[in-house]
């Protein structure tokens, strides 16, 4: 019986490596799965289209448009009003996030919030500059375009943390 030993422990040593590694890999395909459903379709297929799409060609043209001294005053406040306008449609889509995790959902609501509070305080100061001939000064546009797009950017990296932490 001795020599038989070595190859029963081999025997044994190999069954409970083939169990560890079938367990593993059900457990691995479960986890590409989830991660296939999530990401692949409720994220790359439904949100965002209606949302993380949207909102970088909201943006972008924001940013582009934003007014600045040469605007007449009333201008600025159409502008302004065009702009609550189009974050009110950029929230509801953002709503789309509760599908997949409410508090990303939460996250991405007070950044957008965040936008608008840049685009209202900027606005809201170049109005004054404009119908008080230039008192106060005007605020730096360019100021007001870095700080929009730095919450851009934390609205990319929520969505790109939720993503890497998908299991």
């Amino acid at each position: 019986m001795l020599p038989t030993v070595p190859a029963l422990a081999v025997s044994v040593l190999a069954l409970a490596v083939s169990l560890g590694t079938l367990f593993y890999n059900r457990k691995k395909d479960t986890r590409a799965r989830r991660q296939s459903i999530v990401d692949d379709f409720w994220l790359r297929k439904v949100i965002a289209p209606v949302s993380i799409e949207p909102f970088l060609k909201a943006t972008t043209e924001l940013c582009t448009t934003l007014p600045d001294s040469k605007w007449a005053s009333n201008g600025v406040q159409t502008f302004w009003k065009d702009q609550a306008e189009e974050s009110a449609k950029l929230a509801v889509a953002f709503l789309a996030f509760n599908l997949i995790d409410q508090p990303l959902c939460g996250t991405l609501t007070t950044k957008l919030e965040e936008i608008d509070d840049v685009v209202a305080e900027y606005c809201g100061l170049l109005q004054q500059s404009l119908e008080n001939n230039g008192v106060p000064p005007p605020p730096d546009r360019n100021v007001a375009i870095e700080a929009i797009q730095a919450v851009c950017m934390k609205v990319y990296d929520a969505v790109k943390a939720h993503q890497e932490k998908v299991n």
